[in-house]
C-alpha cells in the first residue's frame, strides 16, 4: 500500500474511534456500527485478490473484540452507562473498533508484523488509554483496579490479532501459489 493510503488507512481508524466513541457517548451507539460498516465496503472494495482473507482477519478480531470485551464486562473491570449499550454484554459499537482496528493491521499498522513484542507491549499501554479516554467522554465505566486488567487483555489481543494475521496472510500466500501453478 502506497504511503498516502497508509495515512489514509490510520486516519479512517482515528476517525471512526472519535465518532462511535462520541456516538456512544451520546446515546448514538449506531454511530459506529454505520461508520465500521461503511468503512468495511471501501476497505475490501480497495484490497482486490485477498478480499476474502481480509473478511477472515476482521470477522477473527470481531470474535475477538467482543469475547475480551464481554469478559472485562463480566469480570467487573467495565461496564457500559444505559445511554451507550447497544448489545451485551460487550457492545456493538465496541465490537466494530475491533473491526476497524483490524482493517489497520496490515495497512497502517503492518510495521508491526514480526514485532510482537512491541506489539505487545504498546497493546499493554495503549489499550487503556483508549478505554480510559472513552470513560472520560462518557462511553465507558471502567471500575477501580481495572487498568492492569485492561493492559494484559490488550497484551494478550494484540499477540492474537497477529498471529491471526500472520494465519490469514499465509492463506493468502498458499492461495496465490496455488493459483500460480
Amino acid at each position: 500500500m502506497p504511503k498516502p493510503a497508509l495515512v489514509v488507512n490510520f486516519m479512517l481508524f482515528q476517525i471512526g474511534w472519535v465518532v462511535s466513541v462520541v456516538g456512544a457517548s451520546r446515546g448514538n451507539p449506531a454511530a459506529g456500527v454505520v461508520y465500521a460498516a461503511a468503512w468495511a465496503l471501501l476497505h475490501h472494495w480497495h484490497i482486490p485478490g485477498y478480499r476474502f482473507h481480509e473478511l477472515l482477519l476482521v470477522l477473527a478480531a470481531a470474535g475477538l473484540g467482543f469475547i475480551v470485551d464481554s469478559l472485562l464486562v463480566v469480570g467487573g473491570y467495565i461496564a457500559f452507562p444505559a445511554h451507550a449499550r447497544l448489545g451485551s454484554p460487550s457492545t456493538v459499537w465496541m465490537v466494530s473498533l475491533w473491526v476497524m482496528f483490524a482493517m489497520t493491521l496490515r495497512h497502517s499498522l503492518g510495521w508491526l508484523r514480526g514485532r510482537h513484542l512491541v506489539a505487545v507491549l504498546l497493546g499493554a499501554v495503549f489499550g487503556p488509554l483508549a478505554y480510559w479516554a472513552g470513560s472520560r467522554i462518557g462511553a465507558i465505566h471502567i471500575h477501580d483496579g481495572a487498568v492492569p486488567a485492561i493492559a494484559a487483555a490488550w497484551a494478550a489481543s494484540m499477540a492474537g490479532l497477529l498471529a491471526i494475521e500472520r494465519l490469514t496472510r499465509l492463506s493468502v500466500a498458499a492461495t496465490t501459489a496455488r493459483g500460480s501453478l
